[in-house]
């Protein structure tokens, strides 16, 4: 029997399996696909050494310099935030395979404008904080599971005062969905204020992420939000 046969088999064979699998699940009463519940609770991170944050200047000439940290998104008296208006985490129960969004930053706003990140100092390498939502149907089955890392730095400088923010992101690390449900989620950012003082500033940040999960009979949308500060804070809300 030639491999290409052999191959061509075994192809059918798993079809046949997925389709058997697929009118498994569809036989299933009504309750299998309703949430009775959500749960959300922090968990230990993986013990990975991250990087400090790494500001690179855009070489080309008369291009912004703080290019490499997004567009302006929220504005303070005197903070601003930069990054990207959503991101997208996860698809149809899949990460997002995009991978070129600037994280957010919160920095000081002088004479109306952000400060070039390259004069801020003393950056604190990534904090992270693990986070795991778990779905189940009324028949106590987890049908959704979900977790994901709140990443940032934190106590950056601006001539020698304030705490900001920088390298601010939620990551994806393990999605599971069943067949019959789907999972969306998006990260946003909510809002900053300044939780120091006029003369020495404390960066805050609220960042919304949304999921939403679907199934043949109903549409369930959730929010999370995080509060984070310039002193290294975070707090689940």
């Amino acid at each position: 029997m030639s491999f290409a046969l052999q191959r061509s088999i075994v192809a059918i064979a798993l079809l046949i399996c997925s389709t058997a699998h697929a009118d498994e699940w569809q036989q299933q009463p009504k309750e299998f696909f309703e949430v009775a519940s959500v749960q959300i609770n922090e968990v230990p991170a993986t013990s990975v050494e991250l990087p400090a944050p790494e500001f690179r200047r855009n070489t080309k000439i008369g291009t912004n310099p703080l290019a490499n940290v997004g567009a302006v998104i929220a504005l303070g008296r005197d903070l601003v935030a930069l990054g990207e208006a959503l991101y997208q985490l996860v698809l149809k129960g899949k990460p997002s395979v995009k991978t070129e969004y600037a994280p957010i930053s919160v920095l000081p706003r002088v004479s109306g404008q952000p400060v070039d990140i390259f004069e801020t100092e003393g950056w604190s390498t990534p904090e992270k904080r693990t986070y795991e939502v778990k779905y189940e149907n009324l028949y106590g089955v987890v049908i959704v599971e979900y977790k994901f890392s709140v990443l940032f730095s934190h106590s950056g400088t601006y001539n020698g005062t304030g705490a900001y923010l920088t390298s601010v992101q939620v990551v994806p690390e393990f999605v599971k969905v069943l067949w019959g449900w789907a999972l969306d989620s998006t990260m946003r950012l909510g809002g900053i204020q300044n939780q120091g003082t006029k003369e020495n500033p404390v960066a805050g940040a609220t960042i919304i992420l949304q999921y939403t999960t679907s199934s043949m009979f109903e549409n369930l949308q959730r929010t999370t939000s995080f509060f984070i500060t310039g002193k290294g804070e975070i707090k689940m809300l």
